[in-house]
Parts: C-alpha cells; structure tokens; sequence
C-alpha cells in the first residue's frame, strides 16, 4: 500500500534504553538520527534453596503369613479298546478338454482430414491521449465616433445683365462652419490560444484466421479369428476310507483345589527427623541500562516534534512523541539486544520514525477524475485519476445511466467493490501527477444500464495504513469520494 503514517499524541512503544539517567527529552529539529542513554534502578524479588528441619516417612519391610486356595492338576488315565476310523476323502482328478480362444491383430491404418473454419480473433488497443491547440477566443471593443466640420464660406455678390442692358446684383449669405460625429466602430482582437486534451479509449481490431485443414491417424479395425487348444478340467471326487485305531491307555489332566499357606512381604510406614529443601525468597538492586537510537526516515522535515524516553518498572523502556494534531508518527522498531551479566542488564535497539501531516496524505487521495470510457464489447472501464492510485487501494466504483422517458426519467447502476489488484485493474503512469486506469468488467452484472443514454461515474477511493509500522493514537480517514460524466461504446 502507499505510504502512511497514523496521527498520534502520544505513542507508547517498548524499546531499550541504557546509561545515566531513567528519563530523558529531545525534540526533532530535522536531525537524522538521535541517541539517548538511560538508566534505572530496580527491585527484584528472587528465591533461594534453604534446608529446614522436617518429619519425613520411610516404609519398612515385614513378613506375614497369607493362606488360600489354589488350584492344582493331577494326571487320570483309563484305557479305550480297539476301534474302527472311516469317513470320506476328496481327490482331485483332471481330464484333457478342447478349448477355444480369440487371436486378434491390427488392420492397416488410414489417414483422415477434415477442414476447421477460421476464428473470429479481437483484441483491445490500448487508450491513446489526443490534444489540439484551441485558437484563442476573440475580444472586441467599441471606439467612440469623431467629430468632423465643415469649412465656414464668406458673402458673395450674385449679378444679372437685363434686357435693357442694365446688371442687376444680389448679396448672397455666406454658410457657418457646419459640425457631426460619425458613428464609433468595433475593433476586435483574438486572444492567446490554449491547448485541450483528452483519453480516446482504444479501438476493439477484429481478424479473422484463414481456414486450415487437420489431419489425424485412425488406427486399423481388429481382425479376430477362432484358435483351438487343450486345457486341463478337474473336479473333486469322494473316495471313503477306513482305519483301525489299536487299543491304548488314554491320559489327561484334572483340576482340583489346596489349601495352601505361605510367607509374602508387606510395609508399613515409619516417620523420622529430617530435613528439607524450602524456597526463600530475597530482594536485589538491579541496574537496567540501554542504548536507544532513533533514526529519522525524513530529516527534511518541518515541525518540530519533542520526544521523551523513560524506564519502567518492567524493565522496559517506553518512547513518547508529543506531536501537533496535524503531524503524524509512524514508527518501525527493531529488535533488541539484551545482554545479562550479574545485576546488570544491557540492552541495545534501533527504531525508525516517519514524520508527515494530514494534508499530505490526504493529497496522495484521487482528486479529479477525466476521460472516463465505459466498453460495453470489450467489457473494459478505462479513466484518469488525479493522485497516488496504487494496486492496493480500495475502491468503490458506482456506473449509473439514465434514459429519459415521456413522463420520468428511468435510473440503473452497477457496482464495483474491492481492491485495484482484485479488479484485475492495470495502472499506467501519465503525465502531471496522473494514473490512467483501465478496469475488467467481465465479472460485473451491466444488464441494469445497457440500455442507458446517459452516464456517469462515482468513485470512493480509500488508502490504507502499510504493513511494518506501528501506529497508535487516532488515524485520521483517508477516503476521498469523485465523480465524473462518462462515454459509452456499444
């Protein structure tokens, strides 16, 4: 998962300490590591072995007489007269008999083809990001009209020469200097261009594989044929007999029961003065003394952190961070070296502390989505995601249609719940921070929105705490919640 570490006010850890005194405070001021000795003093209840007078028991021998019955055997014989023995026995006897058997052996073999249509082949391209410059968008303005005026004329005398030859003149005014403002015009200018990009999501390519002709060997059928041989067929046949037993003296063995009487050992107890082992206990000083050493993963830092280490009474060593609400510790201790020697206890260890704040994790969250695809062939859902988007992550992803009706407007959604990795999600890299994700849909029921017109896309997105820290104090929620419009292909 991404990397985190918890808040905490006041983290309680077991490590090692040594030297001069039980407690000790250093403050974090983006040193890279720092040491501390301390040591402690400490009462230790233990026991020894003393030998105390006591009464103990010892059993003693002694011999009684027990009596009882027992059973004895004698021997009793008599004797049986001469007897005759018959009865029946079986004897096997054979007689030769034809008998018959398959014999079968492979024909010939015989090579048959058949044609295999060629298959329809698809596959997905990969999504590529398509730009074009954007020409600036155009700005006008107004300038106001100017004023123009005409030349002022003087008085001038107007004659005529009349048919009596006599000229008749006439004074004509002269004219004013005569003003107007000719309307303002609009002057316009294009501004800078910008540039505009998008995910095209890839094309599905489908080809289709020539027809080929297969071939296979069909083994050749059996021929079988009849073969005669002899063979040996027994039965059992009863022949009596009989024998003569001679007469004889028969034995055997009769139980009977005797009083018998004899000496067996038995104990008694027997006390005595003695004495006994008895644990006493005692107290003793012992001296815990350690060495701790605090590496800082990220010197660079900025908030001071004040720390404090102390001996407890459990011969253990506790560390204390006294950090702002806003900065969080993650610490990873590693394991001590404890050396005894008489009343003296020696311990070594090593911890890793990490240092950040909760706005920067809270940064490392999704926060924008674009170009987001939703293949309905392909079964795939392609998007870019503005954040650290790792295969660890859990996600909730929401596609929901819409398609409007004649009097409401009807709703679908389908679900996707888990981690990236769970997904069978793939993650590549773009440019300014971005991931673009592309997501398997084959396992996810889409019948609810396949027959939308419209979509969109709701993402919860939640980063985990890593594996190897140890946190305490309150975590703060790193889940961040985004949506964006989507486009379909069908």
């Amino acid at each position: 998962m991404g990397t985190f570490w918890p808040l905490i006010t006041g983290i309680l850890l077991t490590v090692s300490a040594f030297a001069q005194t039980e407690s000790a405070q250093f403050v974090f001021r983006g040193q890279a590591d720092e040491h501390v000795a301390l040591e402690r003093i400490l009462t230790e209840t233990r026991t020894r072995t003393e030998m105390r007078d006591s009464t103990c028991t010892r059993q003693i021998p002694y011999q009684a007489e027990e009596c009882g019955n027992e059973t004895r055997y004698r021997q009793e014989c008599h004797w049986e007269p001469a007897r005759q023995d018959c009865g029946t026995n079986y004897e096997q006897r054979c007689d030769s008999v034809t008998r018959y058997r398959q014999e079968c052996q492979q024909g010939p073999s015989r090579r048959e083809c058949y044609r295999v249509p060629g298959e329809e082949v698809c596959a997905t391209q990969p999504g590529r990001q398509v730009c074009r410059d954007v020409p600036g968008e155009q700005r006008c303005r107004t300038e106001p009209g100017e004023q123009v005026c005409s030349q002022p004329t003087p008085d001038r005398e107007q004659c005529r020469t009349l048919p009596d030859g006599r000229q008749e003149c006439r004074t004509i005014p002269g004219r004013d200097s005569v003003c107007t403002t000719r309307p303002g015009r609009q002057v316009c200018e294009a501004g800078p261009s910008r540039r505009e990009c998008y995910q095209e999501p890839g094309e599905r390519v489908c080809t289709r594989r020539a027809d080929r002709e297969e071939c296979r060997s069909v083994p050749g059928e059996d021929i079988c044929r009849s073969v005669p041989y002899q063979d040996q067929e027994c039965r059992q046949v009863p022949v009596p007999y009989c024998n003569t037993i001679p007469a004889q003296n028969v034995c055997e063995q009769v139980p009977y029961q005797e009083h018998v009487c004899r000496n067996v050992t038995r104990y008694r107890s027997e006390s005595y003065a003695c004495k006994e082992p008895v644990q006493v206990p005692y107290n003793v000083k012992i001296s815990v003394q350690g060495q701790l050493d605090v590496k800082f993963l990220n010197p660079e830092f900025a908030t001071e952190v004040p720390f404090t280490a102390n001996v407890g009474a459990n011969r253990a060593l506790e560390l204390k961070a006294q950090a702002p609400k806003d900065v969080l510790v993650g610490t990873r201790p590693g394991a001590p070296s404890v050396v005894a020697e008489g009343e003296t206890v020696t311990i070594k260890q090593t911890i890793a502390v990490r240092l950040t704040s909760v706005k920067e994790l809270q940064g490392l969250l999704t926060q924008s989505l674009a170009g987001v695809v939703i293949d309905f062939p392909a079964k795939k859902l392609s998007f870019t995601a503005k954040g650290l988007v790792e295969l660890d992550d859990a996600v909730e992803i929401v596609l929901e249609g819409k398609k409007k009706q004649l009097f409401n407007t009807k709703k679908g959604t389908a679900t996707i719940k888990g981690t990236l990795r769970q997904l069978k999600a793939t993650l590549v890299a773009a440019e300014a921070g971005q991931v673009a994700v592309q997501i398997d849909l084959s396992k996810v029921d889409l019948t609810q929105i396949t027959d939308k017109k419209t979509f969109k896309m709701l993402m919860t997105h939640v980063k985990g705490l890593p594996d190897g820290f140890g946190w305490a104090g309150q975590v703060p929620e790193l889940k961040s919640q985004k949506e964006a419009a989507a486009k379909v292909i069908k």
